[in-house]
């Protein structure tokens, strides 16, 4: 019967000593009683009851005092303890940078079939991805970063991110190497709206020339502002016999006017202009993109979608490391 009232003590001893640590230290999301309340209970237990059941001297009541003791220290000891387990352990973002690590082959070879078959790939349909949406991100980037000679880009549309594919490529076409990027714009009454840039190496030799211009094949009415339907894309690349060029076309122009027919009398290629797609360029030893950022009409109710009113282009340049005779 002793060792009864001596085992009663402890446990009784732990649960006040418990109740006594989240007084003192209350912590939010924990089982909370006020300091208050807690030591008048302390009181009513300490006083009367405590003597009652265990009496001062007995083995009962050094059982009590040890599980007082107990309990009240068992939290601070297992916080100690669980956080230091916590901290010897890798975070679940670092598990899954290592699993990526590990299964990169098969991961990027996902990507890469995607990528060919679409031109783009949103990091919503990796569904057969099973990470986390910070790990795709690292994904996408890493892809991005080892294949930016292949043309792949990563891009943010809104709070998703995409890789682009910004043009194609065929096995045994030779290696390119990245040039630069250059962002142009058009606004309704840039009249005079015609800009080129010169494409040379890292070295700084002379490699081509690409550019953008209002096409006079587009233009309705030439007084000031030029009412324009019509941009001229175009590439000259010092390796190759001729000039390359493609046209931008608007909407309504593209469908009711004779300027597609126009264009494709000069052996060029007519573009209906959409926002976000692309226009490739390639000659003997140069590649670029255009690709359309943004694109707003004039408001006319009787040609809708016919006058250019803003154009945002970004123009990407790659040379192709070609043996030439």
């Amino acid at each position: 019967m002793e060792n009864v009232n001596t085992f009663g003590g402890i446990a009784f001893g732990l649960v006040i000593g418990f109740l006594s640590w989240y007084a003192v230290f209350p912590r939010s999301g924990k089982f909370l009683v006020s300091w208050r309340t807690i030591s008048a209970f302390l009181g009513v237990v300490g006083g009367g009851v405590v003597t009652a059941l265990f009496p001062a001297n007995s083995e009962a009541f050094g059982g009590y005092s040890i599980g007082l003791c107990l309990g009240f220290f068992y939290s601070p000891i297992w916080n100690f303890f669980s956080e230091q387990f916590k901290k010897s352990q890798p975070s679940d973002f670092t598990r899954e940078l290592n699993a990526i690590n590990t299964n990169w082959s098969s991961i990027s070879n996902v990507i890469a079939h995607k990528i060919n078959r679409y031109g783009i790939v949103d990091i919503t349909s990796l569904e057969e991805l099973p990470y986390s949406y910070d790990g795709k991100t690292s994904i996408m980037r890493r892809f991005a970063e080892l294949f930016i000679e292949q043309g792949v880009e990563i891009r943010k549309e809104g709070n998703n991110f995409q890789l682009v594919l910004k043009f194609t490529r065929q096995a045994g076409d030779p290696p390119i190497k990245y040039i630069g990027t250059i962002r142009t714009a058009f606004k309704y009454g840039f009249d005079d709206y015609d800009e080129s840039w010169p494409i040379e190496s890292a070295t700084g030799e002379f490699l081509g020339e690409c550019g953008v211009a209002i096409s006079e094949l587009g233009v309705i009415d030439k007084s000031s502002p030029k009412k324009v339907t019509t941009f001229e894309v175009w590439l000259f690349d010092k390796n190759d016999i001729r000039t390359l060029a493609k046209y931008i076309i608007s909407e309504y122009a593209y469908l009711h006017s004779d300027i597609t027919s126009k264009v494709v009398e000069k052996d060029c290629l007519p573009i209906l202009a959409k926002e976000r797609d692309t226009v490739v360029l390639d000659t003997v030893s140069l590649t670029i993109r255009v690709e359309i950022k943004n694109l707003e009409y004039v408001n006319d109710k009787k040609a809708v979608n016919n006058l250019f009113k803003t154009v945002q282009l970004e123009i990407t340049m790659w040379s192709k490391d070609i043996k030439l005779n």
